[in-house]
């Protein structure tokens, strides 16, 4: 890969992490998930005699969620395999060969169109009644692209070596 390559880790060169912009998209995101619960407490305490200490407490713990999975979500195209691993107490390991790759969708939401942001979903033929997709959440958009363009390379790389016709062999008379 070449310009716009997110941040390499520390320790394994190969493992990436997301767009440290997501730090401004997925505490909002997690926010608007939590928007019954907050507006339940917020509610709740207005009528009773707690503290205002108590919401705003409340608040930062979603957003510290929504931060913590910029710091625990990183993702690998390595060995012909996709890895994701996320979580830091509930850990999380999705692989799949990157030749079981079918699609790969780039989409932006306004609030990450807003941040030069993209979504990537990678969708894989499984077993079972549907395909399992690896999702990207907040890469920067040239990056999203340029991971399409891999990812879909391979899939017709992959595709022209399975159909390549083989030459039959002479036996000798």
């Amino acid at each position: 890969m070449s310009d716009g390559i997110p941040p390499i880790l520390a320790g394994d060169p190969q493992w990436r992490r997301l767009d440290a912009r997501m730090l401004l998209v997925h505490p909002v995101q997690e926010a608007v998930r939590f928007l019954p619960a907050l507006l339940v407490v917020f509610l709740s305490g207005r009528s009773s005699d707690r503290s205002q200490w108590w919401d705003l407490g409340i608040l930062a713990i979603i957003v510290v969620l929504g931060i913590m999975r910029w710091f625990t979500t990183r993702y690998r195209i390595w060995g012909g395999q996709i890895e994701l691993r996320q979580g830091l107490v509930n850990r999380r390991l999705l692989t799949t060969p990157a030749d079981r790759v079918r699609t790969v969708d780039v989409t932006a939401p306004i609030w990450h169109r807003a941040l030069g942001l993209a979504r990537v979903e990678i969708g894989t033929a499984g077993g079972g009644l549907g395909a399992h997709r690896i999702v990207l959440d907040a890469l920067a958009a040239p990056v999203a692209a340029q991971l399409r363009g891999e990812l879909l390379h391979r899939v017709a790389t992959a595709v022209a070596t399975a159909c390549r016709p083989t030459r039959p062999t002479r036996t000798p008379s």
